[in-house]
């Protein structure tokens, strides 16, 4: 497991990650993902499976789009306190208490 310590140390220094990023569910689950496909199919070229961030960022807009259709017909139907409420996801820095978009 060395390496996979290693790995994690380059994705963080290389991408301009947080260290904190390698404790995301989103990637862990990227990972898992991965393996489990790599058990289906075998041995696979991630180059081949992973899409670019052109396809990602269109994907992104895809999902925006259901759940802002989502929020409208919410909002069109009656709210049972009358409020709605919604936040960007944002992470403060532990030591610097610096806030960052994640």
């Amino acid at each position: 497991m060395p390496l996979v310590k290693q790995l994690e140390v380059k994705y963080c220094l290389d991408g301009y990650h947080l260290f904190r990023s390698v404790e995301h569910n989103g990637l862990h689950g990227l990972l898992q993902t991965s393996v489990d496909t790599g058990m289906k199919y075998g041995k696979i070229n991630v180059d081949e499976f992973l899409t670019g961030r052109k396809v990602i960022l269109c994907k992104a807009c895809q999902m925006a789009k259901r759940v802002k259709n989502a929020v409208i017909e919410r909002v069109k139907q009656p709210i049972d306190d009358g409020m709605i409420s919604m936040s960007i996801d944002l992470y403060t820095d532990d030591y610097r208490k610096k806030a960052f978009l994640d």
